[in-house]
């Protein structure tokens, strides 16, 4: 996984465009995802989808890192993913800490 996103840094090193641009970007990634999200649980049931739901989830992470190298033009790749790493560990535990437990049964 540190490669691909060490891989998807080095290609937003090369995109010049301005960042609130990457912004839209994303939004615009965020509502194909929600459109692929409706379509999966049934609600769009006449769409046909140009890509899968995991392929929306995809551009929607690509973009992001996109802006998160947008916006630290200065940090190396590895300066990056240990922010980002640092993040997501604190951001789990903030996600566990308010979502309710789901008890599994082995039965």
């Amino acid at each position: 996984m540190k490669h691909l996103i060490s891989t998807a840094l080095n290609i937003s090193r090369d995109d010049h465009k301005p960042t609130l641009f990457k912004l839209a970007k994303l939004q615009e990634e965020g509502g194909e995802l929600a459109e692929a999200v409706l379509h999966h649980e049934g609600f769009l049931p006449h769409k046909t989808m140009k890509e899968p739901l995991v392929g929306e989830v995809a551009d929607v992470i690509l973009v992001a890192l996109d802006i998160l190298r947008a916006c630290h033009p200065d940090m190396d790749n590895e300066e990056l993913i240990a922010l980002l790493s640092h993040q997501l560990e604190h951001k789990s535990k903030k996600w566990r800490s308010i979502l309710p437990v789901r008890v599994v049964s082995n039965d």
